[in-house]
C-alpha cells in the first residue's frame, strides 16, 4: 500500500490523504507517528469499504450524521450558520428519530415526521428539512459509507404552494413608465422604450 509522505511544518508533521473518496488530516510529533497512523486510518478506511460493499455497516446515529454533516458541509456552504441552526433545531425536536439507526429508519418512520412537520410550518418549510434530511443521508451513503439507502426516496414532498395572480396597478404602470421615459403611443426608440412597449403588451 503507496503511503503519502508527510510534510514538515516547524517542529510537527502534517499529513494529509485521500483514499477511497474519504480525506484524513492530522498533525503529529514525528514523521513516524504520521505514517503509523495513516497506514492504520487507510486499513480501517478499507475495511469499511469491503463491509459496506457486503452490506454491513457500523451503526451510527441520525444525530451523529447530522452534527458531522454541519460541521464537514454546512459549513462550507454560503448560508450555513442558518443550517446549523436548522440541524440543531431537528434533533433538538426530535429526539427519538435523532437517536435511530441510519439503517434501521423506515420510509415509515420519515413519512410520519414530515405529516406532524406539517401541522408546525408551512409546506415550504417542510419540504427545505426534507431536502436538509435527504442531502445529509446521501452524503452518508456517497462519501461516509455508512448506509446503502436514502429512506427519503419513497417519501413524496408536499406540493408548493400555487403561484399568486394579481392585476398590475395603474400607479405600478406609471411608475414603469416613468422609469423608462415612456408614453403609451410613442413609438419605442431605445432600449428602455422596448422594455416599456413590451411591458404594456
Amino acid at each position: 500500500m503507496k503511503l503519502t509522505k508527510p510534510k514538515k511544518r516547524g517542529h510537527a508533521w502534517r499529513l494529509d490523504f485521500m483514499y477511497l473518496g474519504e480525506r484524513r488530516t492530522a498533525t503529529f510529533d514525528t514523521e513516524a507517528e504520521a505514517l503509523d497512523w495513516q497506514l492504520r486510518e487507510r486499513l480501517a478506511i478499507k475495511d469499511r469499504a469491503k463491509r459496506a460493499a457486503n452490506g454491513e455497516f457500523e451503526p451510527h446515529s441520525l444525530a451523529e450524521l447530522l452534527n458531522l454533516y454541519a460541521s464537514t458541509v454546512s459549513s462550507t456552504k454560503k448560508g450555513g450558520d442558518v443550517e446549523r441552526q436548522r440541524i440543531a433545531r431537528f434533533i433538538r425536536c426530535n429526539p427519538k428519530l435523532s437517536a435511530k439507526n441510519l439503517c434501521d429508519i423506515t420510509t415509515k418512520d420519515l413519512i410520519t415526521w414530515r405529516n406532524s412537520r406539517l401541522q408546525e410550518v408551512s409546506e415550504s418549510a417542510t419540504r427545505r428539512d426534507m431536502n436538509l434530511l435527504s442531502s445529509a443521508m446521501n452524503y452518508a451513503i456517497r462519501e461516509l459509507l455508512w448506509m446503502d439507502r436514502n429512506p427519503f426516496e419513497k417519501v413524496s414532498r408536499p406540493k408548493s404552494a400555487p403561484a399568486r395572480h394579481r392585476r398590475i396597478s395603474p400607479d405600478e404602470i406609471d411608475l414603469v413608465l416613468e422609469q423608462c421615459n415612456y408614453a403609451i403611443g410613442m413609438t419605442p426608440a431605445t432600449q428602455r422604450h422596448w422594455v416599456a412597449w413590451c411591458f404594456l403588451y
